[in-house]
């Protein structure tokens, strides 16, 4: 179960930081 809570949490964070990037390259 926790392996796949941490993958869940991993894509969370990678779309996260994603759509900050392109908060500060737009």
């Amino acid at each position: 179960m926790t392996d796949h809570v941490e993958k869940y949490k991993i894509r969370y964070v990678t779309k996260k930081t994603k759509l900050l990037k392109k908060g500060f390259d737009g």
